[in-house]
């Protein structure tokens, strides 16, 4: 099955299993077709930066095979490799964990004002009514 990748479901998707962490649940737990989806969406993204990394993977290979490195740089190469991947990989999370909490915030306000000025509309039309 192959699936086209989709940014803005996939960050919905992140969204609401993100949400449901916090609320001490999982998207795992609520909807198994939409955990699913987005694990699909994770492994299309991974493999993605594994193939925009290849040429380095197939460079180290090359100057291996070529006799320009031995066993040992070819290791050590790898190694650099997958701690870049790792970072990589790091900072993405850092930075979603950032977004989610300015999305978080950003809701919770829009929440907050939308609430009071319903109150007041409230009290207002209240007060109108009251009047003789």
């Amino acid at each position: 099955m192959t699936q086209t990748f989709n940014k803005v479901h996939y960050i919905e998707l992140l969204k609401k299993d993100r949400g449901l962490e916090i609320k001490n649940s999982s998207l795992y737990k609520e909807d198994r077709m939409e955990y699913r989806e987005l694990l699909s969406y994770k492994v299309i993204l991974y493999n993605q930066i594994i193939y925009n990394r290849r040429h380095e993977y197939i460079s180290l290979i090359h100057k291996y095979v070529t006799n320009e490195i031995d066993s040992f740089l070819l290791r050590l190469g790898n190694c650099i490799l997958y701690q870049i991947k790792k970072q990589f990989f790091l900072n993405f999370y850092l930075d979603y964990k950032k977004l989610v909490r300015l999305l978080m915030s950003i809701s919770k306000k829009n929440c907050k004002s939308s609430e009071s000025s319903r109150q007041a509309t409230r009290k207002n039309s209240s007060s109108r009514n009251s009047t003789p």
